[in-house]
């Protein structure tokens, strides 16, 4: 799978969930899965659901192992909450205050990171989003880029695919796409 062509899964995914509604007490049908007990620890269903339903997208469109990667949370441990998911991008220096299109959106409400969803689309000043749990729906909304709501962007680890098509990897649970591979250059003073 190339970068684009997980790129366009993830965003046709997360379009195909525009209009869903909550229903009371922000039940929901993305907490529904039981993956996500397991990997929170707690029962993530009536609680504010924005980055419950960003890591939904991802486990859906990739698998856990390749979710996990994709957006730098440990695998046993991801989280719920929008300052922590926000900080995993940061410790991993994928951390931006410009948008890409596939981007985890990071919102500020009330005094910190509460609310996310994916950028879909960066056009003229404009970041266009899908986000969960807005207005008690999956929403379609629209911002400046240089807007004082949008704290920043985290950027998935999209290296872990093929940048090209000869080079397809896969997406399977427990298979890496590509090996990883990592280089160190020194330099060496001149005697």
């Amino acid at each position: 799978m190339t970068v684009q062509e997980a790129k366009d899964r993830l965003l046709q995914w997360v379009a195909e969930q525009v209009g869903y509604s909550e229903g009371a007490n922000n039940y929901n049908k993305y907490a529904e899965d039981k993956r996500l007990v397991q990997l929170y620890g707690w029962d993530a269903q009536n609680q504010p659901w924005c980055d419950i339903f960003v890591d939904c997208a991802f486990i859906e469109c990739f698998g856990l192992d390749l979710a996990a990667k994709l957006t730098y949370q440990p695998k046993g441990g991801f989280s719920a909450l929008c300052s922590a998911s926000a900080n995993y991008y940061k410790a991993h220096g994928a951390w931006f205050t410009t948008p890409a299109v596939g981007d985890q959106v990071f919102m500020n409400v009330s005094g910190g990171i509460n609310h996310t969803g994916i950028v879909v689309g960066v056009s003229g000043g404009v970041v266009t989003t899908v986000e969960g749990n807005s207005s008690d729906g999956v929403r379609r909304n629209s911002y400046g880029v240089s807007s004082t709501y949008i704290a920043g962007f985290g950027r998935p680890n999209w290296g872990i695919f093929s940048s090209n098509d000869t080079e397809s990897g896969t997406t399977g649970e427990n298979t890496p796409s590509k090996k990883e591979t990592c280089s160190v250059s020194v330099t060496l003073p001149v005697i």
